[in-house]
């Protein structure tokens, strides 16, 4: 039902710290905007190792002051905390990606 999808994602947000947006795609999967966790600032994409460790892949970061959005970001690229993170994976992932500092 639309509705209980809704209440779902209302809740995620207000409970969620740091989360900016999500979208539920289907029952499992899931887009998430989020702020980059203080222990990735400074570190670069391939030294992060999101997708080997939280098994989710990230698709753009967005630019804070500009709202620039840059997609699919080179392996090189460095975290800093003026970005946020645009996810995608399982929910259950994302879940255990956000309960980072």
């Amino acid at each position: 039902f639309p509705e209980t999808d809704i209440a779902v994602q209302l809740a995620d947000l207000l409970t969620w710290t740091n989360l900016l947006d999500l979208l539920a795609i289907d029952s499992e999967f899931s887009f998430m905007e989020t702020a980059v966790p203080n222990s990735m600032i400074g570190k670069s994409l391939q030294e992060a190792d999101i997708r080997r460790r939280f098994g989710v892949w990230v698709v753009g970061l967005r630019d804070a002051l500009t709202q620039k959005l840059r997609m699919f970001p080179e392996a090189n690229y460095v975290f800093n905390d003026d970005h946020a993170i645009l996810l995608l994976g399982k929910t259950t992932d994302l879940e255990k990606f956000r309960n980072l500092d």
